[in-house]
């Protein structure tokens, strides 16, 4: 007796399924027939008869099935777009009715909503229902592989399949239910025996013979089948089973070989996935390598930027650049359109952008020209919202374009409120005949001590509750915005993405969601010396050009425009700062000359030469008895004020590296033919302390501490 061998049957992908019975053995039905009589031979036709009605329904279940699987995923995928709409049951029920039409194998098909009424129907008396169909079927092992939330069930009368029906953004809508009679498979089987029966009698009383010759006609394909089920058992799935015969063996035939190239499908469908997951994966990592690495300090501001996609790439991207003159470049831009696409656009982006950035001053300049950029590689339809900003670090000045991208969330610590910046810009590629140019404009905002500036994708504000049907919204940006802002940046990013996945729940984010954070360090306090002189430890610590006015309020002051002529107005200022002040009348040309010098460098190299500028000057004498001014003026010995007093010039052009200056050889002839580079060397040489500041919140200062008693030269 031959060996038991218990066979397993593989399912796509490799993975076994539930393990067949093991193969009997069995004896060669034309030696049986060869051998007995002809009661042998009708008993060995009835034995045939039944292997064939067991195959072919086993045969039969499967494939019907899988036709009721399919039946059902193509009613699910037709509902969708009707269930989300006012009046499903318009849509479904001459739906149901088409695909139902003379189909006398389906019992039934429904589609039932998200509550599990009927939408969908050929009787419109169950419109709105539940479905009676469903109260006393139980789950059925599936012969086919289901996707999840797919079911069979059954009953003594029914054979029912139950597929969710689901949007695009993984949200089920409602369910289509397709079912078929017991009876219809019994009908099914019954033909073939029918016909069986009626040759078994035919081969009996034709005789032996002729039996003989049927039925070794009828098992002829039973080698071939044979073969082709051991091919496929060896993972040989391109072979079909060469069999031309008109029975049910053909039938059984064609199944096995429609099997058999499904399973070839699922594996090269599987390979293709792990394809897809691998690129997908590399995209994952080109996309994080785009993505600045950890918060950004610079001055007096910290920048943070968050990102979660909603796939495993995703159409957001969000930098921070720093440019070659200090400051910073922060973009943030949504992509339309998701997964692999989204994220090469945004690559192509990274990429312009970072070459652009140092070329344009206006952050609309730069969008400008990077849609002539883009252009020629946005696929049609495809359009871009990008929010492009340029930040002094140091003053906490903001300079911005949008492009059709959200509005700019500024949390103002001394109010304790939220306040929105809204542009008119279009995106990026919406219309392509240079109109962005024509919305686009630039629009600035001051950041104080405190305050946090918080710029988003639209997943933020679109973020959906399934539960309360709405939106996150702006206001509720702004509510979380005051809760945590006064804890800083770092707190807003760390807190908003739980918020957010809390507020979608159960349903996962629907949308790519970016951040980016921009916090204003809180500095120190003015600390004014008892005679109200700007020292430079409180030049460091200015906030802006009011504190500056506020400290210098008991102060001379002189307010020039930029331009060269105007220096005259130095005359007539300096001789009333020196007024009651007799030993320094032989000074006061000294004091003009030093104080020009330094306001024609401004003019000439921080404003250019460019007018509609200002400078601000203060003096601040000195206090002092009428006694220490006698011992100062008569150079004698004692008590004595410190200095006479302090000029104070504040501008906001260029600064320049003080640093690197150095005095200029005098002895040099070269140096005096020059003629020029001295006026520096005038200013150190005329005072008797020379302290420049350049790029404070309040500008660039010069201090100027005068002493005649202490100035080496007159």
């Amino acid at each position: 007796m031959a060996n038991k061998k218990t066979h397993t049957k593989t399912k796509a992908g490799g993975k076994p399924a539930t393990p067949m019975p093991p193969r009997r053995r069995i004896f060669s039905m034309r030696a049986i027939i060869s051998a007995v009589t002809v009661s042998l031979i009708a008993i060995s036709v009835v034995a045939f008869g039944s292997l064939a009605e067991r195959n072919t329904r086993q045969t039969l279940n499967e494939e019907i099935e899988g036709r009721l699987i399919l039946e059902a995923r193509n009613l699910a995928s037709l509902s969708v777009d009707a269930l989300l709409s006012d009046y499903p049951e318009l849509t479904l029920c001459p739906l149901v009715s088409e695909i139902q039409h003379d189909r006398t194998d389906i019992a039934f098909m429904a589609v039932l909503d998200h509550e599990d009424k009927v939408q969908g129907h050929i009787d419109l008396n169950i419109i709105g229902g539940g479905l009676p169909m469903l109260t006393d079927l139980q789950p059925r092992q599936a012969l086919h592989t289901l996707l999840p939330n797919e079911k069979v069930l059954a009953n003594t009368n029914l054979v029912v399949v139950s597929v969710p029906a689901q949007h695009a953004n993984g949200r089920q809508v409602g369910t289509a239910v397709v079912g078929l009679n017991q009876s219809y498979v019994d009908e099914m089987v019954a033909r073939p025996r029918q016909a069986f029966l009626m040759l078994t009698i035919g081969l009996l009383v034709a005789g032996v013979g002729v039996s003989l010759l049927i039925m070794s006609f009828l098992l002829r394909p039973l080698g071939a089948l044979r073969a082709g089920l051991e091919r496929i058992g060896r993972g040989d799935l391109a072979s079909p089973i060469q069999l031309n015969d008109k029975t049910e063996l053909g039938l059984l035939a064609e199944t096995v070989d429609g099997m058999a190239g499904q399973l070839l499908k699922s594996q090269a469908e599987m390979l293709e996935k792990e394809r897809l997951g691998a690129e997908m994966s590399l995209a994952h990592q080109m996309q994080q390598s785009l993505l600045p690495d950890g918060e950004i300090r610079q001055g007096s501001c910290v920048c943070h930027g968050a990102y979660a996609a909603a796939a495993e790439v995703g159409g957001d991207y969000y930098d921070i650049i720093e440019r070659i003159d200090g400051r910073l470049g922060l973009v943030i831009a949504d992509v339309s359109g998701k997964g692999l696409a989204g994220c090469l656009v945004t690559s192509m982006l990274a990429v312009l952008i970072r070459s652009l950035h140092n070329r344009y001053e206006s952050p609309s300049d730069l969008l400008v020209n990077l849609e002539k950029d883009l252009l020629s590689t946005l696929a049609p339809g495809t359009f871009i919202t990008v929010f492009y900003g340029i930040l002094d670090p140091e003053t906490g000045l903001l300079v911005f374009a949008s492009a059709g991208h959200c509005p700019l969330a500024i949390y103002r610590a001394n109010k304790n409120q939220v306040d929105w910046t809204y542009t008119k810009g279009i995106p990026v590629g919406a219309m392509r005949n240079g109109a962005l140019a024509k919305t686009l404009a630039d629009s600035t905002v001051l950041l104080a001590p405190g305050d946090v500036a918080l710029q988003y994708t639209d997943g933020l504000n679109e973020a959906w509750n399934a539960q309360q049907q709405e939106q996150f919204e702006f206001s509720r940006i702004a509510e979380y915005l005051v809760e945590t802002a006064p804890q800083g940046s770092q707190s807003v990013l760390e807190n908003l993405l739980p918020r957010i996945e809390a507020w979608t729940a159960p349903d996962p984010l629907g949308d790519d969601f970016t951040l980016l954070a921009v916090e204003r360090i809180e500095v120190p306090s003015i600390r004014e010396t008892t005679d109200h002189i700007a020292t430079p430890t409180t030049i460091s610590v200015l906030r802006r050009r009011e504190h500056l006015e506020e400290m210098m309020d008991d102060a001379k002051r002189l307010y020039l425009p930029s331009r060269m002529e105007d220096l005259a107005l130095l005359t007539d200022w300096v001789a009333d700062c020196l007024d009651g002040r007799p030993e320094l009348a032989d000074c006061k040309d000294l004091v003009e000359t030093s104080l020009f010098e330094v306001c024609a460098n401004i003019i000439e190299h921080g404003y250019r030469n460019q007018g509609g500028h200002e400078l601000a000057l203060w003096w601040v004498p000195t206090t002092g008895t009428e006694q220490e001014w006698s011992a100062a003026a008569n150079n004698e010995d004692g008590p004595r004020p410190d200095g006479i007093g302090y000029f104070m010039v504040c501008d906001q052009g260029t600064a320049f590296k003080n640093e690197n200056w150095t005095p200029p050889d005098l002895q040099d002839p070269k140096v005096r033919r020059r003629g020029r580079g001295l006026g520096w060397q005038i200013v150190h040489l005329s005072m008797k302390r020379v302290v420049y500041t350049p790029n404070t919140p309040a500008g660039n200062l010069t201090l100027l501490r005068f002493d005649p008693a202490k100035t080496p030269v007159r």
